[in-house]
């Protein structure tokens, strides 16, 4: 290989990189993106976040009181609004009428619309992308699709010169597919990449992105549990 060959070589190996980080960082913006709180709170919650280990935090959430009687007042406005009570006409029930009848409900759907406001908020602030439990042993099925182009131990591969997969945090791997999901182009691999993360579901990507922040922990526990020559199954 020449000089001049070297140095090509050398700046479609940077190219590459560039690209590579380029399409993670607008992965991430978008799935920040998705989860911007527009909802107008009476008084900011609080957060307390402790870093367990990678990928996994602790927060405790302080929603102020204040936050809850505005919500009350909207979801009991809806329900005057949407449901005819015997005796009155459509929205002028009495609030304590409905708070009697209807009250577990209310306080329910305060609960579920102000932890969502606050779980946006919260990733939104403090740059936090969350992943709901996954099923690694699916993510693995999964995942052998996806070794023929990135490598069993998602090393990287031959095959289209996939990039390696093996060291990303499941927050990122999870971010690149949503994007791709979306149809989203964002470099050389994306001809290849949108059509295989069309079809996935939320689940699918939490499954997949588990299983390659792992992979390496899990690849090394199937090595060492493998049998010796001659071993028989146990059924």
């Amino acid at each position: 290989m020449t000089d001049h060959e070297k140095d090509l070589h050398e700046d479609a190996r940077q190219d590459e990189e560039v690209s590579e980080e380029t399409a993670v960082a607008t992965a991430e913006d978008a799935a920040l993106d998705e989860m911007e709180d527009d909802y107008a709170w009476a008084e900011a919650p609080k957060f307390e976040i402790e870093h367990k280990e990678d990928c996994v935090c602790e927060v405790q959430v302080t929603i102020p009181a204040s936050n809850i009687k505005a919500m009350l007042d909207e979801v009991y406005e809806e329900v005057n609004d949407g449901v005819q009570v015997p005796g009155f006409r459509r929205g002028k029930a009495p609030r304590k009428l409905l708070e009697k009848r209807l009250g577990k409900y209310a306080r329910s759907t305060v609960a579920e619309r102000l932890a969502e406001h606050a779980s946006k908020r919260l990733v939104k602030e403090h740059n936090l992308v969350p992943i709901a439990k996954a099923d690694v042993e699916r993510g693995q099925a999964m995942y052998s699709s996806c070794a023929i182009c990135h490598g069993e131990q998602g090393e990287g591969g031959h095959l289209m010169n996939a990039p390696k997969l093996k060291g990303l945090p499941a927050s990122q791997v999870a971010s690149l597919l949503k994007v791709y999901r979306k149809g989203t182009e964002m470099g050389q691999y994306s001809y290849a990449m949108i059509p295989q993360a069309t079809h996935l579901s939320d689940a699918d990507i939490n499954n997949l992105a588990a299983y390659i922040a792992d992979i390496d922990k899990l690849r090394d526990d199937v090595s060492e549990g493998a049998g010796d020559d001659g071993d028989q199954p146990a059924m």
